[in-house]
């Protein structure tokens, strides 16, 4: 079978989803832009489509490819990061100033903003292809909505596509979704196969006088699936699972062949080129040729990959753990070898190998770069993948990463006692330490996450604690920050008065302290505590917040000021 007839097998009974999305293609000079989503279970021809749709239409516009990768923890702002090359240089430079731990002053919204000046001065209609949005991190979700709701105004077609069987109703994609212009926004759903279409793709194969029913039957009409079965050529005892089909056409690849799959297997989501063109020799890219010639790996904008993550995951599992180690090790050394470093990326695969030195060094660098994209709940996730390996770092370091997590967890919904747990776990290290700071700074948080877990007494008891801690140290950066929260709290308890004089004597220090993020914290709470008595300025104190938190990348305070 060739690579041509095999990107061609999964269009059956495709016809009218490729029509819908060719529509919208058309639309863009006369009505404007668009999203489209494509929503589908896994293995039923989503990035086929979408590839076939790039190829006839490339002529009509231009097409950039963004994916979110199935990694531990997600890449910020993964496809913007691999689609901003296409856009422009300033954008692609900002965009690494996002994500630098050094550069907070920039901030998404600044980001966003540059993307949407320069798409609405682009007269080139775009299509902006983000894959496998099911993965993707909080960031790209904003990313998502903020553009699906103003892309009207320009010449641009974004085609997202997820699996709509990993998408439940509590998934935050839903209300990302729920969120876009109905009226710019067409939803494009792919349906398993039928038992003719199963029939027409077995022919196809030349393989005439397959049982299509039960073929059908045992794939449930997945062209994935059947095609992957179909492939591995054993046409007499059909294989039980995907896996088993995708692991029956490995075992006929020669050495060669095989190291340059088994290679590619071990990298989430596609290697790149000049990845592969370091790690194979001769003979291996020249099997590496021959597994993108077969269809059995996709070549694409010069990076290699799996036709399905599921088929990547398959062969991925399949390679002998020490293999798997050296090939892990492999890809972790080239990717260290690259500047800018890809620190999420080379955290992944530094966690597979259970380099716990590399993780403790680049899990909390690739959090820093999550969190200052705005993607908390990722941050989170890399602390955590930390602190499986703290067993290998001082207390002092243990203590640091369980306060991050514990605050990553915070600001991004996850509030329960396993977050308390750890910042009493942080505290007794701190208090065997004597450091008062991160003393009151641990017994203020776990007072906040505690209120937020309805335990409104014991959170203020811990927010007057830390005060009390810090008055030894009045004129420092975690006394102003404590002060600032026990004014929230007691706006929280509905005592404004008491409230806004905590807050000032907080607005006095951090005004004194250059605090910004404290100062924009404060003022939240003494607007909302003066609009609790009935005092109109508050609105004021509110909008200096929001723009000191704008204009700083505090995400978490801009997120207090809109909500008050």
């Amino acid at each position: 079978m060739s690579a041509q007839s095999n990107q061609l097998l999964p269009l059956l009974e495709r016809e009218n989803a490729l029509n819908a999305l060719s529509a919208l293609v058309d639309s863009l000079a006369s009505s404007g832009g668009a999203v489209g989503v494509v929503a589908a279970e896994a293995g039923l021809g989503k990035t086929t489509l979408l590839r076939v749709l790039a190829r006839e239409r490339a002529a009509e516009a231009d097409f950039a490819w963004g994916w979110c990768e199935h990694l531990f923890t997600p890449r910020p702002l993964g496809p913007l990061v691999d689609i901003a090359p296409r856009l422009s240089p300033e954008i692609a430079t900002l965009l690494n100033d996002v994500q630098s731990a050094d550069r907070v002053d920039v901030s998404t919204h600044k980001l966003f903003s540059a993307v949407l000046d320069f798409l609405q001065r682009d007269r080139r209609p775009r299509v902006l292809i983000f894959e496998d949005v099911h993965w993707a991190d909080r960031s790209t979700l904003d990313f998502i909505k903020f553009l699906g709701r103003r892309v009207h105004a320009m010449q641009v077609l974004l085609l997202l596509s997820f699996r709509e069987d990993e998408v439940q109703a509590n998934h935050p994609l839903q209300q990302v979704l729920g969120d876009l212009p109905r009226d710019k926004t067409t939803r494009v759903a792919l349906s398993p196969l039928s038992e003719r279409g199963v029939g027409q793709l077995a022919a196809r194969h030349d393989l005439l006088r397959i049982d299509a029913r039960k073929l059908h039957e045992l794939t449930r009409g997945n062209p994935f699936y059947v095609t992957e079965l179909l492939a591995s050529g054993d046409e007499a005892a059909l294989p039980q699972s995907v896996s088993a089909a995708v692991l029956a056409r490995a075992a006929q690849l020669d050495a060669a062949s095989r190291h340059a799959f088994d290679t590619v297997s071990v990298v989430p989501g596609h290697a790149e080129m000049a990845m592969l063109d370091a790690l194979l020799d001769p003979a291996e890219s020249e099997g590496l040729s021959r597994c993108i010639d077969s269809g059995m790996l996709m070549l694409e904008r010069g990076r290699v990959g799996f036709r399905h993550e599921l088929a990547r995951r398959a062969a991925e599992n399949a390679i002998a753990p020490s293999s798997r180690r050296k090939l892990h090790t492999r890809v972790l050394n080239w990717l260290r070898s690259r500047n800018p470093p890809q620190t999420a990326r080379i955290a992944h695969h530094a966690a597979v190998i259970g380099d716990a030195q590399l993780v403790l060094e680049t899990a909390p660098a690739a959090a820093r770069e999550a969190a200052n994209l705005g993607a908390h709940a990722e941050a989170a996730a890399h602390y955590a993948n930390a602190l499986e390996f703290m067993a290998n770092a001082t207390e002092t370091i243990q203590a640091e990463l369980l306060e991050k997590w514990a605050y990553e967890c915070g600001i991004s919904g996850k509030i329960d006692e396993d977050v308390v747990a750890a910042n009493r776990k942080a505290l007794a290290i701190r208090e065997r330490e004597g450091n008062t700071e991160a003393i009151g700074r641990n017994l203020f948080w776990m007072g906040r996450m505690l209120w937020y877990m309805g335990k409104g007494a014991e959170a203020s008891e811990l927010a007057a604690a830390a005060v009390k801690t810090l008055q030894a140290e009045p004129n420092s950066k975690a006394y102003c920050l404590a002060l600032s929260m026990r004014s929230q709290y007691l706006m929280l308890r509905e005592d404004a008065q008491q409230a806004l004089q905590v807050g000032q004597e907080a607005r006095a220090l951090a005004e004194a302290l250059d605090e910004r993020e404290t100062l924009a914290h404060v003022l939240n709470t003494m607007g909302t505590a003066q609009l609790m008595l009935g005092n109109t300025r508050g609105h004021e104190l509110l909008d200096e917040s929001l723009s000191i938190s704008l204009k700083g990348g505090f995400h978490e305070q801009a997120a207090r000021a809109y909500t008050n």
